[in-house]
C-alpha cells in the first residue's frame, strides 16, 4: 500500500453545471440540495463502511477503503487514517502508513514522528517518502530522526527524499550522513553532494576522499563535475596521488570537466603510472586533450600496444587531427583480433577522402566476413564515381556481405541502380533480395515498374510485400496494373497491402480495383476494400454498395450503410432502402436520428414479446469486460434518467470532471460535456458499489451519427478532440475513449424537434473504467 492514493477535494465548493442541456432552465435550488444530500449521505455511508472494513482486519481487502478515504471528508479521513494507524493488527498498521498523506498538513509531522518511534523499522522504511509530504519547516526534523534510526537500510534509504530538504540544511546532514559507521550509507550521502549549496560542495568532497572504503572513493570522483571548476584540478591530482589503482583510474575520467589546458599534465600523468589499466584509461582520455597535444600523447600511449590495440581505442579517431586518423586505422585493419578489425572498419569515414578508398579495398580483401560486411558500408562516404566497381564487387560476395551491398545501391550512379537492382532482386538468398527490394524507389523512374514486377514474381512473401509497396513511387498511369498483379496473389497480406494502394491509381481505375477487392476470398480484405469506396468516382460508388449489400456478412453490410453518405445524393435514400430490405434499421431522416438514443432498444424488444401486466418497468444491462451495469428506468423516469452501478473510486472521478464547470467553460464550453450526474446511492453491494443516477442525453453516438452523415463532422470532432485534450489535462484516463462513448445532444427548435441548422453538443459518457492521475495534498 505503498503506492500514492488518489484525491478528490469533495469539501471545495461545488463548482457543477448550472443546466444540464441547452434550452433547459437553470438548475433549481431543490435540484441543487437533492445532489449535495445525495453525497453527503453517501459519504457518511461510506465512511461507515470503510471503518467496518478496516476493523475486519483483513489486510488483503483494504485496497479498496483506502482508495476511498481520501474522498472523504477532511474530519473523517482524519478520524480514520488514525484509528487505521492505531490498529491492534500490525499489518493494518503497516499498510495504512501511506495513508498520512492525506491527513491534514498540520497533523502529518505528528504522525510521522508516531511511526518513526515505533519498535518496527519496517514502519519506519515505509515513512520515509512522506516526508516530502510534512511541512517543509518539519522536514529536517525529520529527516535528522531518520540518521539516528538504528537500521542501516531506513539511514541509507532516506537519502531518496533529501532534495526536499530546505537547500540551507542540506551540507550539515551530508557531513552527518558522511559520518555514519555503515559505508552504503555514507555512500548515500555522497551521491546528495550534486544538490549541496555549490559553495560548499569541494569541501564535502574533500571529507568524503578522507573515506577508508574504495567503493566510496571511487564514487567520491564522480562527484567531481559539481565542484567549483577551478578546484576540480586538484581534486583529480588528488585521486592520481591513491595507492588504489582503481581509484586512479576513476580519477582520471574525470579530466573533461577541467580546463582544457589543465588535462595534458594529468593526462602525461597518468601515461607513466605503473599500472597497465591506469595507462589504458589514460590512453583513451586522450581525446579530450588539446587537439595540438593529442598525436604526441597519442605515440606515448602507443608504446603500450605493440602487440595489441585496445579495441577502445577507436574512440580516440574523431578526436585526432584528419591527417594522423588514416595511420591508425590501417593499424586496426592489421589487427589478428576480428572484432578489432570489424570496429575499426566502420571507422573508414572518418578518414581523409582521398585515403578511403584505398581504405574500403583493404577491408574487402579481409578473411572475414564481418569486416567485409562493415566495410561495404563505407562506400557511401566516398565519390560517385568510386562506388560502382566495390558495389559490384560486395554483390559477387557471400550472402551477409551480398545484403549490405545490396543497401548500398541507392548510393551507387544512378544509371547503375537498376542492373544493381534486378540482380539483387534475383538472389537466391531472402535476405539479399530483400535489402534489394527496399532499393527499388531509388531506380530511375522508368526501371521501377519493371522491378516491381520482378519483385512480384519472387516467391518470397517478404519480397513481393516490400515491392508493392514501391508502387507509390511509379508513374500513376502505371499503378493500377501492379496493384491489380497483388490483387492477385495468394498471400492474404500481399492483397491487403494492394488495396491500402487502390487510392494512389487513377481516379477512374480505382472502381475496378475495388470491386476485385470485394470478390477477395477474405472477410477482412473485403471490408478494407470497401473502406476505399470513397476514393472511387462519385458515380461509381454506388454499383460498388450494392455489390456489397449482396454479401451475407453483416460487417461488410454495416461498414457499406456508413459509406452511403459518400453515394451520390440521389441515390442515397434507394441504397437505405436496400438496407432495410436486409433487415438493417435506417432512419428516415437525420431529424429522426438525431433524437434517437440506443439505450431502450433491447428492452423494450423484450418488453413487446410479453403481456401488458408482465412488461418491466425497468431493465438492467451488464457490461461484459468491467461487471459494472447501467439500469434502464421506466414509466415517467423514461428518457430522463439512467442509473450507472459502478466502483466508488471511479464515481470520484466521474465527479471531479463533472463539477469542474469552470474548467470546462475556458475550454470554450457552454455546457459541461461530461454525462451529468443527478445523485448516488450507496448500493447493496457495500464498498463495491455505487449507484450513479446521471440524465439520459437523447441522441445518438458520434460513431452511430458518422456513419450516416458528414453533417457537422468537423464540429464534432473539434468537441471530441477538445474534451480529450481536457481530460488530459484533468489528470483523468476515462478507459474507452472510442467514438461510441461520446454522444450528441441537437438543439430544440420550439415544437421540440432537432435543430440540424446549429452544430449539436457532444458529451463523453461511461465512466466506468475512469482513474485520476495522484494529486495528493
Amino acid at each position: 500500500m505503498s503506492e500514492q492514493l488518489f484525491q478528490f477535494d469533495l469539501t471545495a465548493a461545488s463548482t457543477r453545471p448550472e443546466r444540464v442541456f441547452p434550452e433547459e432552465p437553470l438548475l433549481s435550488e431543490k435540484d441543487c440540495e437533492r445532489y449535495e444530500q445525495s453525497f453527503d449521505t453517501y459519504l457518511q455511508e461510506l465512511s461507515i463502511q470503510i471503518e467496518e472494513k478496516i476493523n475486519e482486519g483483513d489486510r488483503w481487502q483494504l485496497d479498496i477503503p483506502f482508495k476511498l478515504i481520501p474522498s472523504l471528508p477532511e474530519g473523517e479521513r482524519m478520524r480514520i487514517i488514525e484509528m487505521a494507524l492505531h490498529s491492534s493488527k500490525e499489518d493494518i498498521q503497516y499498510a495504512s502508513i501511506s495513508l498520512i498523506q492525506f491527513a491534514p498538513e498540520s497533523e502529518r509531522t505528528r504522525l510521522i514522528e508516531e511511526v518513526l518511534q515505533s519498535q518496527n523499522s519496517d514502519r519506519h522504511y515505509e515513512c520515509i517518502s512522506l516526508i516530502q509530504f510534512a511541512p517543509e519547516g518539519d522536514r529536517t526534523k525529520l529527516f535528522e530522526m531518520v540518521l539516528q534510526d538504528p537500521d542501516r537500510d531506513v539511514r541509507r534509504r532516506v537519502f531518496s527524499v533529501f532534495d526536499q530538504v530546505p537547500e540551507t540544511e542540506r551540507t550539515r546532514l551530508i557531513e552527518r550522513g558522511l559520518q555514519d559507521r555503515v559505508s552504503s550509507v555514507r555512500a548515500g550521502a555522497v551521491f546528495m553532494i550534486p544538490i549541496a549549496p555549490e559553495g560548499d560542495r569541494t569541501k564535502l568532497i574533500e571529507t568524503a576522499l578522507q573515506d577508508s572504503d574504495r567503493v566510496i572513493l571511487c564514487t567520491v570522483f564522480q562527484m567531481i563535475e559539481y565542484a567549483s571548476e577551478n578546484e576540480r584540478t586538484a581534486l583529480i591530482e588528488k585521486g592520481l596521488g591513491f595507492s588504489y589503482g582503481a581509484i586512479r583510474r576513476r580519477a582520471l575520467l574525470e579530466i573533461e570537466h577541467i580546463p582544457e589546458e589543465e588535462r595534458t599534465k594529468l593526462l602525461e600523468k597518468g601515461l607513466e603510472d605503473p599500472d597497465e589499466d591506469v595507462r589504458k584509461k589514460a590512453f583513451l582520455m586522450i581525446r579530450h586533450a588539446p587537439e595540438g597535444d593529442r598525436l604526441r600523447l597519442l605515440r606515448k600511449g602507443l608504446i603500450d600496444f605493440d602487440d595489441h590495440l585496445p579495441i577502445e581505442t577507436v574512440e580516440l579517431i574523431k578526436s585526432l587531427p584528419e591527417d594522423q586518423r588514416t595511420r591508425f586505422i590501417e593499424r586496426g585493419l592489421q589487427e589478428l583480433d576480428s572484432d578489432i578489425r570489424i570496429v575499426f572498419a566502420g571507422e573508414i569515414e572518418f578518414a581523409p577522402e582521398k585515403d578511403r578508398l584505398e581504405l574500403i579495398e583493404t577491408g574487402l580483401q579481409d578473411t572475414n566476413e564481418f569486416v567485409r560486411n562493415v566495410t561495404i558500408e563505407n562506400v557511401k562516404s566516398i565519390p560517385e564515381d568510386q562506388r560502382t566497381a566495390l558495389i559490384e564487387k560486395g554483390l559477387g560476395d557471400c550472402a551477409s556481405v551480398r545484403v549490405a551491398a545490396a543497401r548500398m545501391i541507392e548510393y551507387a550512379p544512378e544509371k547503375d541502380r537498376a542492373s544493381f537492382l534486378e540482380k539483387g532482386i534475383q538472389d537466391t538468398v531472402e535476405e539479399v533480395s530483400l535489402a534489394a527490394s527496399c532499393g527499388i524507389e531509388f531506380a530511375q523512374e522508368s526501371e521501377r515498374t519493371r522491378l516491381i514486377q520482378k519483385g512480384l514474381e519472387s516467391h518470397y512473401e517478404k519480397i513481393r510485400l516490400t515491392s508493392i509497396k514501391s508502387i507509390p513511387h511509379v508513374p500513376e498511369s502505371e499503378r493500377a496494373q501492379l496493384i491489380e498483379q497483388g490483387l492477385s496473389d495468394q498471400r492474404t497480406n500481399v492483397r491487403y497491402f494492394s488495396i491500402n494502394l487502390i487510392h494512389s491509381a487513377l481516379e477512374g481505375e480505382r472502381a475496378r480495383l475495388i470491386e476485385k477487392g470485394l470478390d477477395d476470398e477474405d472477410s477482412d480484405n473485403q471490408y478494407y476494400s470497401l473502406k476505399q469506396i470513397e476514393q472511387a468516382k462519385e458515380e461509381d460508388r454506388t454499383k460498388l454498395i450494392e455489390k456489397a449489400f449482396k454479401s451475407d456478412d453483416d460487417v461488410l453490410i454495416l461498414k457499406a450503410i456508413s459509406l452511403i453518405k459518400y453515394a451520390p445524393e440521389k441515390d442515397q435514400e434507394a441504397l437505405k432502402a436496400l438496407a432495410r430490405e436486409k433487415g438493417f434499421a435506417i432512419p428516415t431522416s437525420l431529424e429522426e436520428l438525431a433524437l434517437t438514443t440506443p439505450l431502450y432498444k433491447k428492452a423494450d424488444q423484450e418488453d413487446a414479446t410479453k403481456a401488458e401486466g408482465e412488461r418491466k418497468g425497468f431493465f438492467r444491462k451488464v457490461f461484459t469486460k468491467t461487471g459494472s451495469g447501467t439500469t434502464l428506468l421506466g414509466r415517467e423516469l423514461r428518457d430522463k434518467v439512467i442509473v450507472r452501478s459502478i466502483e466508488p473510486h471511479t464515481l470520484m472521478t466521474w465527479k471531479e470532471a463533472f463539477e469542474n464547470r469552470e474548467f470546462w467553460k475556458k475550454k470554450g464550453f457552454e455546457i459541461v460535456p461530461i454525462e451529468p450526474i443527478v445523485g448516488v446511492k450507496s448500493s447493496k453491494k457495500g464498498i463495491e458499489e455505487v449507484h450513479v443516477f446521471t440524465r439520459v442525453i437523447p441522441g445518438p453516438s458520434i460513431h452511430v451519427w458518422e456513419t450516416h452523415t458528414l453533417l457537422w463532422n468537423d464540429e464534432i470532432e473539434k468537441q471530441r478532440q477538445a474534451i480529450v485534450k481536457g481530460l488530459t489535462e484533468l489528470q483523468i484516463e476515462h478507459g474507452h475513449l472510442h467514438k461510441n462513448n461520446f454522444v450528441l445532444y441537437f438543439h430544440r427548435t420550439p415544437d421540440g424537434k432537432a435543430d440540424l441548422s446549429k452544430p449539436p453538443m457532444v458529451y463523453v459518457i461511461d465512466f466506468d473504467q475512469a482513474v485520476s492521475s495522484p494529486s495528493p495534498r
